[in-house]
């Protein structure tokens, strides 16, 4: 490994934080101005909605192409292109009023939001080794609720401060991707891993038993995880909330998650237990879900809180931290990681649908509960799974996690 200084390492973490914060408020960017778009391209709600959930679609379909591309060009590169794909798509949605380019410009924004996860963590394992990459790969995972919290808050302000311009968002966001890109360019290094000239292939991928059980698990996490982040407003309704006070309480999960992250990342890095970290978390997650079905003033705050521990705390951060280690080779980590988001995606696209669902227009959310329950099971069952299958092939920890680790856990 190349010698770079730990204050180096951390700075260039620091440029990588701040893109996947570009990143995801791009994501997010539709959400608190919906209205205001629905009516700029004059379509109705349902076709704005569009325009968020095409990130998904692409984050299932680009992940395992786009991370086969990271082990050929090296994580940087990648990182380079998908900041300018990122200024690309900002721009064009800026310069247009129509919705067939709106969704197009959003389909070159997603490519950016597809790949960021396994372009973060590949990185972070070329900088960083044992506790230092838990800790970090725990901060990564807080980049979507703080992305969350800014345009949440931000939106309508800038709008009423550029005299209404909605569009003055897309600039925002443009300008932040070119500076990203800059800071990229200048300062950041793959250290230890640059492009891989073994061809690399989704069979490879598939071929590796603990991590595909893995990101089966990942899958139920999503369903459950990101079901209850959309569905919160919908529940807390049903138990006879106002909307402003449903949203309050939705927006304590990406408050809570932020410090969540930071400290189930250092819990983590202390332990060296990811397997066990993330079997707590599905057993947690069981908990939360099984408590949808009875929610009460009393248990509002603590299931909210709950999310964002077990499930959005140790199960994705456990997560994050297993895939690289799983790899098979330290150059795979960027195949490993896309095959993780693609299943992660994959949970996020049936989650909403299938959960509004079950609840019957938001006459019950009995069925939603077991539903989240099984899924948080059967995310228990493939870490277990997971885990015998790495000790039972002798699978070693990611070759840059030191000696004296030995495995997985």
């Amino acid at each position: 490994m190349d010698t770079v200084s730990s204050a180096r390492k951390w700075g260039m973490f620091a440029i990588l934080m701040f893109a996947g914060i570009c990143i995801n408020a791009s994501q997010l960017k539709i959400t608190p101005i919906t209205t205001e778009v629905s009516a700029l391209l004059n379509v109705d709600l349902t076709q704005t909605a569009l325009l968020t959930s095409i990130f998904t679609v692409a984050g299932v379909i680009l992940s395992v192409p786009g991370s086969l591309f990271i082990d050929r060009t090296g994580p940087k590169r990648m990182e380079l292109i998908l900041m300018a794909a990122l200024f690309v798509g900002n721009v064009m949605g800026a310069l247009t009023d129509s919705f067939p380019v709106m969704m197009a410009s959003r389909v070159v924004e997603g490519a950016s939001c597809a790949l960021i996860i396994p372009v973060g963590l590949s990185l972070i394992n070329s900088w960083f080794e044992g506790r230092s990459a838990s800790l970090a790969t725990g901060i990564f995972t807080i980049a979507n609720p703080v992305a969350n919290f800014v345009i949440m808050n931000a939106s309508l302000g800038l709008v009423d401060m550029s005299g209404g311009n909605v569009k003055a968002i897309w600039w925002c966001i443009a300008g932040l991707a070119l500076v990203a890109f800059i800071l990229v360019l200048i300062f950041v290094r793959d250290v230890g891993v640059g492009g891989s000239t073994e061809r690399v292939s989704l069979t490879a991928a598939l071929s590796n038993a603990p991590l595909v059980v893995l990101c089966i698990g990942m899958m139920c996490l999503s369903f459950v995880l990101l079901g209850l982040v959309t569905d919160y407003p919908q529940i807390f309704a049903y138990n006879g909330l106002a909307p402003a006070t449903a949203n309050f309480y939705t927006s304590l999960n990406g408050l809570f998650g932020i410090p969540c992250g930071v400290i189930c990342g250092i819990l983590i890095g202390k332990t060296n237990k990811p397997f066990t970290a993330a079997s707590i978390g599905a057993v947690g997650g069981m908990v939360v879900s099984v408590g949808i079905a009875s929610l009460g003033p009393s248990t509002y705050v603590a299931n909210v809180l709950g999310s964002s521990v077990f499930l959005g705390g140790l199960g994705i951060t456990s997560m994050f931290v297993l895939a690289p280690r799983l790899a098979q080779d330290p150059a795979h980590v960027g195949q490993a990681t896309g095959l993780l988001n693609a299943f992660y995606y994959a949970g996020i696209l049936v989650s909403t649908p299938v959960l509004s669902l079950l609840s019957q227009g938001n006459t019950t959310w009995v069925a939603p509960s077991v539903a989240m329950t099984v899924a948080c099971a059967g995310l228990l069952a493939c870490v277990l799974v997971s885990r015998k299958l790495s000790v039972r092939q002798g699978r070693a920890v990611h070759r840059q996690v030191p000696a004296s680790v030995g495995s997985a856990e």
